[in-house]
C-alpha cells in the first residue's frame, strides 16, 4: 500500500549539521584549549623571562669583567713597564737631579705608551706633590684650567690607601675645553716598592680617561625590552652605567642591591613595576644589574597572545576552507544522487546519476544506477505478466463458456437424433458431450485412471464410427489399479497420436492396447499399436524432445515438470510393425498426500 504521509523537509541538511558540528566540537574547543595552555604559559613567563634575564646578566658580567681585567692589567704595568732600559717610573719620580722640564718630558713619553687600551681618551698622571702630566688621544685638546685646578685639589685631599683600581662613574671630560665627551676614569695609585721600607711612600696616580661607548659597544648585542634596561653601579651606588632610555634607579632600590650582593641574600628584587637581577663583578667592585620591567612581561605575553591567536585564527582558516571545499565537492555529488532519486522515486526509471568518484558516494550511485534498471526490468516483467494473467483468465472464462455453449448445443441435437430414431448419432453426440465436459478443468487436475480410460473409450466411440469399425481399442487393467491417480489427460494424447499417424494410414484392421502395471512405488502405463511405425530418425527425435508440437512431447513435458526427472515417458517403435510408449508415474491410490506433494 503506498505511503501517502506527506514527508517533511528537513529544516537543517547534513552539510549545515556537519559545519555546526564542525565548528561546536572542532574548532570552539581548539580555541578554549589554546586559550587554557596560553594561561597555563603565562603563568610561567615571568620565571622564563627572569631565567633568560639572568643568563643575559651573566653574558654581560663577563663582558664587563672583561673590561676591567684589561684595565687592571694595563694599569698594574705602572710597575713593570719600564721608561728607558733599566729605568721605571718610580725611578723618575724619585730623581732629584733630573730638571722638572725633563722630567715632565719623560713622564709624558712614558704615558703615550698605554695608548693601546680600548676606547681611551686621556692619559693623566698626577704626583703626589700636585704635578700634572697629561696625554690627550684626541688631537687638539686644550686643558681648562680653572676645571684641571678645581679637579687637582679634589684629588690631592683623597686617600691614597687604595692599591687596586678604582673607576668613577660616567662623567663628562670637563677637563678640556672644546671636548665633551662621557667617560670612565680609571685610577691606579702607584707606591714605592723599591724596598720593604718604602712601601707605603705614595708616588701618584695614573688616570686613563675611557669613552663609555667602549661599555655601550661591549653591550650592544643584548637586547631587552622597550621600558628595560642594563644598569652598573659601583659599592658606594654611583650608577656608573645605564642604557640611555632608562631613568636613574633609586637610591633604596640601590641600598637593596647592595645589601644583598654583600650577604648573598636573594637573586632579584622587586618593587612596583619591575624586577632586579644583579651580579657583582669581578673587577672594580662593580655590580651589574638588569631591570626587567613588568609592562615588558605584560607586553611579551600580549605578543605571545596575538601571536598564537594568529596562528590559530589561520589554521581555523585554512582548516575551515580546505572542509568547505571537501564539502562542496561531496555536497555536488550528493544533489546529483538526490535529484536522481527524486526522478526515479517520479517514475522516470531511465534515469542514470554520473559520477566518477571511486569512494562510497560513487559505489551509491552505481547502486542506484543498477537498482532503477532492475527496477525497470521487473516492472516491464510485472506488468507483463500482469497482462497474461489477465489474458489467460479472459480465456479460461472463453473456455468455460465455449465448452457450456457447445454442451447445450451438442444436448439439443442429441435429443434431436433420439426423437428421428438415429442412435447412432445420439451415440457419437452424446460420447462426444462427455469429452467436453472431462475437458472442462486444468490439466494439471489428478484424476483416477479409471476417468481417463472412461473418457478414451467416450473417444474412440467417434473413432469406430468414423474409420467403419477397422480401428479397435483393448484395455488390460487390473482393478485394483483403476483407482491410482494420474494427470488428467495424460493418455489422450498417445491414443490419438496411435490413431492418427500410427493406424489411420495402415491398410486394413488396427488395434489399440492400453495397459497398466504396479512396479514397486511407480505405475506403468503402455499404448501399443500395430500401426505403420515410425523411421529410427523420428524416433530419435522424439526421444530427444527435439519435435515440437506433437501431444507425446506435450505429455513427457507435463509428467517431468508434475513429478521430477526420475520419472517420464520411453518410446520404443519399428518401421511398418508398430509404436509402443510406457510411460512412468508415482503409484499414489486415490490422491494420497505424498502424490499430491509432486504436483506443481
Amino acid at each position: 500500500m503506498r505511503n501517502l504521509r506527506k514527508r517533511s523537509r528537513p529544516p537543517f541538511g547534513i552539510f549545515t549539521k556537519l559545519a555546526v558540528l564542525y565548528i561546536g566540537v572542532g574548532l570552539l574547543p581548539l580555541m578554549f584549549i589554546a586559550r587554557f595552555f596560553f594561561q597555563e604559559f603565562s603563568e610561567n613567563t615571568k620565571n622564563i623571562l627572569l631565567n633568560d634575564a639572568a643568563t643575559i646578566l651573566q653574558s654581560a658580567g663577563g663582558y664587563v669583567d672583561t673590561m676591567l681585567t684589561e684595565w687592571e692589567n694595563e694599569t698594574v704595568s705602572l710597575y713593570s713597564l719600564q721608561v728607558e732600559e733599566g729605568q721605571y717610573l718610580d725611578d723618575i719620580l724619585l730623581d732629584k737631579k733630573m730638571s722638572q722640564e725633563e722630567k715632565n718630558s719623560t713622564i709624558r713619553r712614558y704615558l703615550s705608551k698605554f695608548s693601546q687600551i680600548t676606547g681611551l681618551k686621556s692619559i693623566r698622571f698626577l704626583e703626589a706633590d700636585g704635578t700634572l702630566h697629561c696625554v690627550s688621544e684626541v688631537v687638539g685638546k686644550i686643558i681648562n684650567q680653572e676645571n684641571m685646578k678645581h679637579w687637582i685639589t679634589k684629588e690631592t685631599r683623597k686617600g691614597r690607601e687604595e692599591r687596586q683600581i678604582t673607576l668613577s662613574p660616567i662623567h663628562h671630560d670637563s677637563y678640556f675645553l672644546n671636548i665633551n665627551d662621557d667617560v670612565i676614569t680609571v685610577r691606579r695609585n702607584l707606591y714605592d716598592v723599591s724596598s720593604s721600607t718604602t712601601i707605603d711612600h705614595y708616588l701618584g696616580s695614573i688616570y686613563l680617561d675611557i669613552s663609555k661607548d667602549v661599555i655601550s659597544h661591549q653591550l650592544y648585542e643584548i637586547k631587552l625590552g622597550s621600558k628595560s634596561g642594563l644598569y652598573i653601579i659601583d659599592q658606594d651606588g654611583e650608577q656608573i652605567y645605564k642604557n640611555e632610555n632608562q631613568s636613574e634607579l633609586s637610591a633604596e632600590i640601590k641600598k637593596d642591591i647592595l645589601y644583598n650582593v654583600n650577604t648573598g641574600e636573594n637573586q632579584y628584587i622587586e618593587d612596583k613595576d619591575s624586577y632586579y637581577l644583579y651580579q657583582k663583578n669581578s673587577q672594580g667592585g662593580w655590580v651589574s644589574l638588569i631591570r626587567i620591567h613588568k609592562d615588558d612581561i605584560i607586553e611579551n605575553m600580549n605578543t605571545t597572545e596575538k601571536y598564537v591567536m594568529t596562528v590559530l585564527f589561520v589554521s581555523m582558516v585554512i582548516l575551515l576552507s580546505i572542509y568547505l571545499f571537501f564539502s562542496d565537492q561531496l555536497s555536488v555529488s550528493i544533489r546529483t544522487l538526490k535529484m536522481g532519486m527524486e526522478r526515479i522515486q517520479k517514475g522516470e526509471l531511465d534515469t542514470r546519476v554520473e559520477i566518477t568518484r571511486k569512494d562510497e558516494i560513487g559505489v551509491l550511485a552505481e547502486g542506484l544506477n543498477q537498482m532503477a534498471s532492475q527496477l525497470s526490468t521487473y516492472i516491464e516483467r510485472v506488468y507483463g505478466a500482469e497482462i497474461k494473467q489477465r489474458e489467460a483468465e479472459l480465456n479460461a472464462l472463453r473456455s468455460q463458456i465455449n465448452p457450456h455453449y457447445l454442451y447445450n448445443t451438442l444436448d439439443i441435437i442429441r435429443m434431436t437424433a433420439v426423437t428421428n430414431d438415429d442412435r447412432q448419432t445420439a451415440e457419437m453426440i452424446e460420447s462426444l458431450a462427455r469429452q467436453l465436459r472431462y475437458l472442462m478443468g486444468k490439466e494439471a487436475d489428478l484424476v483416477p485412471l479409471e476417468r481417463e480410460l472412461e473418457n478414451i473409450s467416450d473417444y474412440f466411440t467417434v473413432v469406430r464410427t468414423r474409420y467403419e469399425g477397422r480401428i479397435e481399442l483393448k484395455m488390460t487393467i487390473p482393478d485394483k489399479l483403476k483407482q491410482v491417480q494420474i494427470l488428467k489427460l495424460v493418455l489422450q494424447p498417445i491414443v490419438e497420436n496411435a490413431v492418427k499417424h500410427g493406424l489411420k494410414e495402415k491398410a486394413g484392421r488396427g488395434t489399440v492396447w492400453i495397459s497398466a502395471k504396479h512396479l514397486d512405488n511407480m505405475l506403468e502405463l503402455m499404448v501399443m499399436d500395430d500401426g505403420v511405425g515410425m523411421s529410427e530418425e523420428t524416433l530419435l527425435r522424439l526421444n530427444n524432445g527435439l519435435t515440437k508440437g506433437v501431444g507425446i512431447s506435450n505429455v513427457r513435458d507435463r509428467i517431468e515438470k508434475n513429478y521430477g526427472p526420475n520419472y517420464g515417458m520411453e518410446i520404443h517403435s519399428t518401421l511398418g510393425e508398430g509404436t509402443i510408449v510406457i510411460l512412468h508415474i508415482p503409484y499414489s491410490e486415490k490422491g494420497s498426500q505424498d502424490a499430491e506433494s509432486t504436483i506443481n
